[in-house]
């Protein structure tokens, strides 16, 4: 499967375009942040930028591709994900799940119960179950990093 590594200079890009929704940085500021320059983010993810006023300003979300790892309940494999909300809810997921396995926190779970996100065109619902997320745990099914490096 082919995959986007964040050390590429793509990967680089939605990492800047990323920060500029998440910390609503400009996108020189973002550009440098994520180790690019700006015209390297305007050309290889373009589609999620805008001119106002001169400037660039990020939109709202995109359809940008990233490979995420996406838990099924056989455990994580590697989606491409076509949305920027999606990623963002796949994420958010994968960081409930962590923060419940790491401390027992189950509120980023009983947030995220009953959402669910499109993948290969169908929709799936996020695992929030404590009991299937121990079972997978306990089988070293979630050491899994949410993006390709």
């Amino acid at each position: 499967m082919n995959h986007i590594p964040l050390s590429t200079p793509y990967g680089r890009a939605l990492e800047a375009i990323a920060l500029m929704r998440r910390e609503r940085l400009s996108l020189a500021a973002a550009a440098s942040r994520a180790g690019t320059t700006p015209g390297t983010v305007a050309r290889l993810a373009g589609q999620a930028l805008r001119v106002k006023d001169g400037r660039y300003v990020v939109t709202a979300h995109d359809t940008l591709p990233r490979q995420m790892a996406f838990l099924f309940a056989g455990g994580p494999r590697w989606v491409l994900v076509r949305d920027s909300r999606a990623a963002s809810l796949i994420g958010d997921h994968g960081n409930a799940v962590h923060r419940y396995l790491d401390a027992g926190d189950e509120e980023g779970l009983t947030q995220l119960r009953g959402r669910r996100v499109r993948i290969d065109g169908q929709p799936v619902e996020l695992i929030t179950d404590p009991a299937t997320l121990d079972r997978l745990g306990d089988a070293g099914e979630l050491h899994y990093e949410l993006y390709r490096r």
